[in-house]
Parts: structure tokens; sequence; C-alpha cells
């Protein structure tokens, strides 16, 4: 559970100092509850992932089809949740099967495929491990530049 407030001065100071052309505007979520943002709905789970801000693991909702993504975290059963019937889901695989904390790896989405039911899983933020041993993996990768239709 998210304890507290925190502002985005207190997440990330120096993000206040930039002078920029467009306006930003922040929108709290609230945990598991659907929140819409520009339009889009948006819900938030908590992850393990140590950052200064509560790390959280997205679903989106746009246009009725729902994207997931993972976030860093390392594994953690409200990720079944956040998988649940997605379209896509984005998922964060560091190492092949080292051990880092905070992260998930190859490994731990491959113990639990079974339950995550989502139609289609790309993997994203791959170390050099895991970019050297893509052709092992069993899932999609992605790539700069890749498209995906969903």
């Amino acid at each position: 559970m998210i304890e507290g407030t925190f502002t985005v001065e207190e997440a990330t100071p120096a993000a206040t100092n930039v002078q920029r052309r467009f306006d930003v505007e922040v929108v709290e979520l609230g945990l598991e509850t659907p929140t819409s943002v520009t339009g889009i709905e948006v819900t938030g789970w908590e992850v393990n992932h140590p950052c200064g801000a509560p790390p959280l693991a997205l679903r989106l909702n746009i246009g009725g089809k729902i994207v997931a993504y993972t976030g860093d975290t390392a594994w953690t059963d409200d990720l079944v949740r956040v998988a649940g019937g997605a379209d896509l889901l984005i998922a964060e695989a560091y190492y092949f099967d080292k051990i880092v904390p905070y992260h998930l790896r190859h490994a731990d989405l491959v113990d639990h495929k079974h339950e995550l039911a989502a139609r289609r899983i790309v993997l994203t933020h791959m170390s050099a491990d895991m970019l050297a041993r893509r052709d092992q993996v069993d899932f999609d990768t992605a790539h700069d530049g890749l498209t995906l239709q969903i």
C-alpha cells in the first residue's frame, strides 16, 4: 500500500527547473482504480522497485484495446492481474536468468507464463545478457523502431 503523498518536486526535483514549450499536467493514480488521463483509462498496481516515487505497473484501455506494462519490478503476483486479458503485455526482462534485485528476468516470466493471460507478450528493458540470448527467449522482443498492431 502506498502511504502518504508526494509531489513532482519531491519525486524529480530537477524537473521543476526545466523551461518547457508545453504544459505539463500531473495526474495522481490511485491503486487498482481506473483513472481517465486524456481520454485513456489508466489503472496502476504497486510493484516492487525502489525509485523514490510509488512504482507502478500500468494497464491502459485505449479504444477498447488493453496494453499492460510491468515497469521495473521484481516478480509480484499482481502482475497476473495486470496482464489478465490484455491485448499486449510489455514486460521488462533485464537478464535471462541472473537474479538482479527489483527486476524481472526471462526465467521469471517463463515460470509464470501460464498465469500471464495476455494475448501477446513483448519483452523490453533488456541488458546485454538478454540481447545476446534473444534467440533463446520464449517471447517476442522489442527493438528500436518496432511497430505493433493490436
